[in-house]
């Protein structure tokens, strides 16, 4: 911070006064201005941070299949999507058959 020099503003004419004091409540005023902005944004963050930390210590710390965020997409993709999900567990299935019977057959 800059120290006021108060020996310059005592020989100054009155014009030169009323000058100094118009720019120097322009600089509070411009000063005002950005603190407030920037009071303005922190709390903003402050109230963003507040939000995700109460959001994830809401979230469930362990998944079952009735709570598991994989398992809803999936869910919501066969919905979505039925005759691909059909394909995709036909596929499945017959991968799941070959390897079975592989495993029968080197037996």
């Amino acid at each position: 911070m800059n120290t006021i020099n108060y020996d310059k503003y005592s020989t100054m004419s009155i014009k030169q006064l009323i000058s100094a004091l118009n720019n120097a409540e322009k600089k509070q005023a411009k000063i005002k201005e950005k603190l407030k902005q920037e009071l303005s944004e922190v709390k903003e963050l402050i109230s963003y941070l507040k939000s995700q930390i109460k959001s994830s210590l809401n979230k469930p710390r362990f998944y079952d299949l009735h709570n598991s965020p994989s398992i809803q997409k999936i869910e919501k993709y066969e919905k979505e999507n039925q005759e691909l999900a059909k394909q995709a567990r036909a596929e499945l299935n017959q991968e799941l058959r070959s390897y079975t019977n592989e495993n029968n057959d080197n037996k």
